[in-house]
């Protein structure tokens, strides 16, 4: 995130602090709000704050408090004024404590000159505090701190290191001392600059950082120092960068063989590719065919390929055309089901009226004997069963 200029105070700083005649330089600077900060912004402030305090010879706490309302304002600045007057009521509170200590252990002797340097003690301004040449730069060191702690996100110092430990793989196409300079930046740079301790007690050991070399690079690269019997926890953090170099630069090689190799069968595929479009799409030739498209061989009319689809389709579906419906030899299994359907209709159609015709013939003689009770029933006129027979003969 780049400054704007607006944002940025610029101020003249010698190269050589305490000489005479010492050339200068301008610096820029941006200045703090204390609202939207990112953690590397912050540590960025820092340094270039201490940076001028050492080119402007602000030795005391008197000057460095003068000049830091030129590197901060709204809510950063109103912070260190209260961060200000809580460091020196600490500052206070542990001097007042010492000279307690001392006046318990004192025989009595030192009574009334420890009971004296505590009332004046207590009669201590801030500013006097901060012009105090022991204790004005410390002061003022706890107050930047503690600005620091109060813009800094929520234990950042407990996630960097799981970040390091835990996440921060190395790129595929970084170089491994390059990752290596990049661990040790954070190391030494940053770590040191966050809270709570702000010292380099806080950073991270050379074991860590073997570990952070060993887990954080290809799977690959651990099987082979575990096969060349390779023991990294013995080895310095250089050591073990030049030996994963010597794997990368022998992955380097075979690689480019493999590679090589892939591409001169890439392009020998390619080749035999395109022969084989130019012999199948040959737009150089004189005659055209709606299958096969430019060619010096044959036309559509004189395609053999699309004679014999054409004969095949003419013989599935135009030999059948002048036989009688429903007669062919080649019968699908549509027209056997219409016809098993049709001849079960014509079989019910039959026995229903079979059924109908014995009941008319039964009523009819049951009328006739009523109408001539002398007649028998051997005298049914012969012709009636006759005809009967005939017409479900013609039914059926």
């Amino acid at each position: 995130m780049h400054a704007r200029k607006d944002d940025l105070t610029s101020i003249e700083i010698s190269t050589q602090p305490g000489v005479a005649g010492a050339a200068k330089v301008k610096v820029g600077i941006k200045i703090l709000e204390g609202l939207e900060e990112t953690p590397r912004e912050l540590i960025a402030w820092h340094k270039s704050v201490e940076r001028t305090f050492v080119g402007l010879s602000c030795t005391t706490g008197t000057q460095q408090i003068a000049a830091l309302p030129q590197f901060t304002q709204g809510f950063a600045w109103t912070t260190l004024e209260v961060k200000c007057h809580k460091a020196t009521e600490v500052t206070r509170a542990c001097e007042i404590k010492a000279k307690e200590v001392e006046l318990e252990a004192n025989d009595g002797t030192e009574a009334d000159r420890i009971n004296n340097e505590i009332t004046a003690i207590c009669a201590r301004t801030e500013a006097q505090y901060l012009a105090d040449v022991n204790t004005g730069h410390v002061i003022v060191t706890k107050v930047i701190n503690a600005l620091l702690t109060t813009l800094m996100p929520n234990k950042i110092l407990q996630r960097v290191k799981r970040y390091l430990r835990h996440e921060a793989r190395k790129p595929l196409d970084m170089k491994v001392k390059t990752y290596l300079l990049h661990i040790n930046r954070i190391n030494h740079e940053e770590i040191p600059e966050l809270p709570p301790i702000y010292n380099t007690a806080q950073s991270l050991g050379p074991d860590e950082i073997s570990d952070i070399l060993l887990y954080r690079t290809p799977k690959s690269w651990q099987r082979k120092i575990d096969h060349q019997g390779f023991d990294p926890m013995a080895k310095t953090t250089q050591e073990i960068v030049q030996f994963m170099e010597n794997i990368k630069m022998s992955e380097d090689f075979d690689g480019d063989a493999k590679k090589k190799i892939a591409q001169a069968a890439g392009e020998s595929k390619k080749g035999n590719g395109k022969k084989a479009m130019k012999k199948n799409n040959n737009t150089s030739g004189q005659k055209f065919c709606l299958l096969h498209g430019n060619n010096n061989t044959h036309t559509t009319d004189e395609c053999n390929t699309l004679k014999a689809q054409a004969k095949k389709l003419k013989g599935n579906t135009g030999g059948n055309a002048g036989k009688a419906k429903g007669k062919g030899k080649n019968k699908t299994w549509n027209n056997k089901s219409k016809d098993v359907t049709n001849k079960s209709k014509g079989e019910l159609t039959s026995m229903l009226l079979t059924l109908n015709s014995r009941s008319s013939i039964t009523m009819t003689w049951k009328n006739l004997s009523s109408r001539t009770p002398m007649m028998e029933r051997s005298t049914m006129p012969p012709s009636l069963p006759k005809c009967l027979s005939e017409r479900q003969a013609r039914i059926r």
